[in-house]
Parts: structure tokens; sequence; C-alpha cells
């Protein structure tokens, strides 16, 4: 149990890690969102990732940024 909290302690940080990277690189958010996509689906084993901002314009009051090149998604 200890041994699987601490794996995914490290995957978080990979993320982390890679996520920080992302920032320094990117021009905007166009190009960071997904990047941080990608970046918790191959370093966090995470099956997904979803950036939503706040939007008051929007039906429901969120604005969804996602990785469109995900095969997830594109298999949807």
């Amino acid at each position: 149990r200890r041994t699987a909290a601490l794996q995914r302690l490290s995957k978080l940080y990979a993320v982390l890690s890679q996520c920080n990277q992302a920032i320094v690189r990117c021009q905007n958010e166009s190009e960071l969102f997904p990047q941080i996509c990608r970046a918790a689906v191959t370093f966090g084993s995470m099956k997904m990732a979803w950036i939503g901002m706040s939007d008051p314009a929007s039906a429901n009051g969120v604005r969804s940024c996602i990785d469109a090149s995900s095969p997830l998604l594109s298999s949807a």
C-alpha cells in the first residue's frame, strides 16, 4: 500500500515537472493546455485529462479546453 502511494506521488511529481516545462516553453493557452493534458495522461497514467475555465457567456458557465488529439477523444 505504501509502495503504491509512493508510485502515485512519483507520477504526480513527473506530471508537475512536465507542466512546469510547458509553462516556460508555451506562448499561449492554446499551446499550453494540450501539453498539460498530454503530460497528465503520459506521465501520470491518467486515462484522460480535461481543463475547464470559467466562462459566464457559455451555457453552463464553463469553457472546456481539451486536447483533441487524444486517442480517447478522437474515437468518441
